[in-house]
């Protein structure tokens, strides 16, 4: 392991972090229109994960002349899942779910490491715009937590 200073870390995380919200960008496209519930494909639209918000967010970041961010040359050395949308349906929204509050628990993790590394290394512009992406992410989460319970769950059932 080598011993890298927490601005290094900030810096690479942050690359590799924009790298994973531009390629998201059409995955959540994908399941928004494969969601057989209204209210699922309108969680899972930009304006419900304020997916072009955090894009800007971590622009911003990367335009306050800090730091210079390099393309990372592998996104958190796994492959994303794939998704096969097949006949809308209950069921397949509840595999769309779980797909969605796995990539977004990806993102929140990283951005839940990036916040307080921008807090102590005195970035603190930066810290309040990776704060409001948490927010956004912790909205994201609970609503679609709450489209299983309320939604999902319940035409399934009926």
């Amino acid at each position: 392991m080598s011993d890298l200073s927490p601005q290094t870390i900030f810096v690479q995380h942050l690359a590799k972090l924009t790298a994973l919200e531009k390629k998201l960008g059409p995955m959540y496209h994908k399941l928004e229109k494969a969601a057989f519930a209204a209210e699922l494909a309108k969680a899972l639209s930009d304006e419900g994960t304020d997916h072009q918000a955090h894009l800007q967010r971590l622009l911003l970041i990367k335009q306050s002349g800090k730091f210079s961010l390099d393309a990372p040359k592998v996104v958190f050395g796994t492959e994303l899942p794939s998704f096969k949308a097949k006949k809308a349906s209950p069921t397949q929204d509840l595999e769309i779910i779980a797909l969605a509050l796995y990539l977004q628990g990806l993102k929140l993790s990283s951005y839940e490491l990036l916040h307080p590394l921008a807090s102590s290394l005195g970035l603190e512009q930066e810290a309040v715009l990776l704060e409001q992406t948490i927010n956004d992410h912790r909205n994201t989460n609970t609503w679609l937590r709450q489209l299983v319970q309320n939604v999902v769950v319940p035409i399934s059932l009926g």
